[in-house]
């Protein structure tokens, strides 16, 4: 074969042609990367949420607590729902040496007393009757606090003869969990100050919608279209699943060994957590159901919303639920309450925000007024009510953000931030806002003053008044937990344990003249309707002596009276 030989001309063309295919090629590169930059910079906040600048948090006087992504199924949740849940009695609690910042030595307050326990087992070792104490789970002694300090002393003492010096931290906070539910039925327990994942398990079915979930020391309830699953808190694992009496209108909440559910048609119904065969006893509420019931901060009370304008109320930190009141608005009441101290903040559509109150714990069966304060702001409510310290804060549809003494009602500034869309989470000193161009506000609570204005793509908040930590999440799973400088440990904005009247906080306790149940004026109703029932008894005219057996004190019924035939 002869050789094959170009001439100049065609060797000029094929390398016009080769630079034009260099050129082209370069245009495509450049296009491409134009195009991925565009996806970059133009998706959503939520989509960045997997990379938070901690140097845009630290100016703005925060920092990146923990950063995790929720497990997904093959089906990518398009919502997210989030709860936090302080544990009532288990505490994280231990004291530490440390050199900077490496941890040389910690000393758990868990750990087991073993002189003690030595005792202890000698002196049951002594016990005549020892058959009767075979049986009994025995209480292991802990060190405590007192021991950790104790050790942490020994410890301290060793280190300043070797000539260290050791910095002392004391950890004591309660045990708080977060736990997310997705839209296609995945549960995850997660430790809410660590991040570290617990467990995660899946509800139901993924075309069925998924509620919020709901949270106890003890379990966890999850709705998946009709059906209730009760879950183990320590591991996830199902305990028994039902089907609800009546289509649910959100999410649950257990309490004790009752699980409240609200329908659509207003009902609230109470399941047995240990036995899912028994039918649940149900109090007929009047009007649609469309929010969660709320469990009050000190977890004695539960409030829920019945539409168009109803509020109702029971005491649920007894044996069995009993009604306790009922509210009625002008205007209609479209989203929850929030749970202060010893008490809810309520907010109807119209803008009148109402404060009830709730017995203190050394007078639990006094009614009296529930009212505590009323306030109308004039305006549209954009938002639910949240709380801070001391404080509700309300958004209006005039993006105003009003702070409301919890004691008085009273507007807390004299000038009140403007252009605020929606209430991210609070702390001890700030209130935390989105604005309405999608930057994060940081607001004094003192005078309300806007300290400062910085754009972090988080995502979007949820929103919970328990602690001074600010979650926020996104539909791809991102989850991230961010908190203020210095606040190492968490606070409760809340407190969990039931106030009593006769704290020296509150003052000397008054005569019994004051707090005897008296039968409130029309006036006191916070929303203008009368009230017609004595307050020592049934606002709904109940029997004022209530069978043992209705969990709600009503009167006891004939079996033919059971909405679902059952046999009570």
């Amino acid at each position: 074969m002869a050789p094959c030989c170009l001439r100049g001309d065609s060797l000029g063309k094929l390398g016009e042609k080769c630079g034009a295919m260099m050129r082209i090629d370069s245009r495509l590169r450049r296009r491409s990367w134009l195009a991925a930059a565009a996806l970059l910079f133009s998706a959503p906040p939520s989509w960045s949420l997997a990379q938070v600048s901690e140097i845009a948090l630290e100016r703005a006087g925060l920092k990146l607590q923990w950063q995790s992504r929720l497990e997904q199924t093959q089906q990518v949740g398009d919502a997210v729902s989030v709860v936090v849940w302080p544990h009532s009695t288990d505490r994280l609690q231990y004291v530490a040496l440390r050199s900077g910042d490496e941890i040389l030595e910690k000393f758990d307050a868990a750990q087991v007393d073993r002189d003690a326990w030595q005792k202890k087992l000698l002196d049951l070792r002594n016990v005549k009757d020892a058959s009767a104490l075979k049986n009994e789970p025995q209480e292991i002694p802990r060190i405590g606090m007192e021991g950790a300090r104790k050790q942490a002393d020994q410890a301290e003492a060793r280190y300043k003869l070797l000539g260290r010096k050791v910095e002392r931290l004391e950890v004591d906070y309660p045990i708080t969990y977060l736990v997310a539910t997705t839209a296609n039925g995945a549960v995850q327990m997660l430790d809410a100050e660590t991040g570290e994942r617990l467990w995660t398990s899946y509800v139901g079915s993924a075309f069925s919608p998924t509620f919020a979930a709901g949270v106890s020391d003890d379990y966890v309830s999850v709705i998946n279209g009709s059906d209730l699953y009760l879950l183990d808190i320590k591991d996830g694992t199902t305990i028994n699943r039902r089907r609800c009496e009546e289509q649910p209108a959100n999410g649950s909440v257990p309490v004790g060994k009752w699980i409240y559910v609200a329908g659509l048609g207003g009902d609230l119904m109470a399941y047995n957590a240990g036995d899912a065969t028994k039918l649940p006893w149900v109090q007929r509420s009047g009007g649609a159901g469309m929010i969660s019931p709320v469990l009050s901060a000190d977890r004695r009370f539960l409030a829920w919303v019945c539409a168009p304008k109803y509020l109702y109320m029971a005491k649920v930190d007894e044996l069995r639920p009993q009604l306790w009141n009922r509210f009625e608005s002008s205007q209609s009441i479209s989203k929850p309450p929030v749970a202060v101290e010893n008490g809810f903040v309520v907010a109807s559509d119209d803008g009148t925000v109402v404060c009830l109150n709730i017995p203190y714990a050394d007078e639990p069966n006094i009614r009296g007024s529930a009212l505590r304060w009323r306030y109308n702001l004039g305006q549209a409510v954009r938002q639910a009510p949240a709380a801070a310290a001391q404080m509700a804060l309300v958004v209006t549809s005039a993006g105003e953000l009003w702070g409301l003494d919890l004691k008085t009602g009273q507007p807390v500034w004299e000038q009140r931030p403007t252009g605020v869309q929606s209430i991210v989470g609070a702390t001890k000193e700030h209130a935390y806002v989105r604005d309405d161009n999608g930057q994060l506000a940081q607001i004094r609570l003192s005078d309300g003053a806007i300290a400062q204005r910085i754009f972090l793509p988080l995502g979007e908040a949820a929103v919970q008044s328990t602690t001074d930590r600010m979650y926020f999440h996104a539909p791809n799973g991102s989850l991230v937990c961010v908190r203020e400088m210095g606040a190492d440990q968490p606070t409760l904005l809340q407190p969990i344990v039931p106030s009593e009247k006769s704290d020296k906080k509150k003052g000397p306790k008054e005569p019994a003249s004051k707090t005897s149940p008296t039968k409130p004026a029309s006036g006191d109703d916070p929303f203008g309707a009368p009230v017609t029932a004595p307050s020592n008894e049934d606002p709904f005219g109940g029997d004022a002596k209530p069978s043992s057996d209705d969990p709600f004190g009503g009167g006891a019924a004939p079996a033919g009276d059971d909405p679902f035939g059952g046999n009570q």
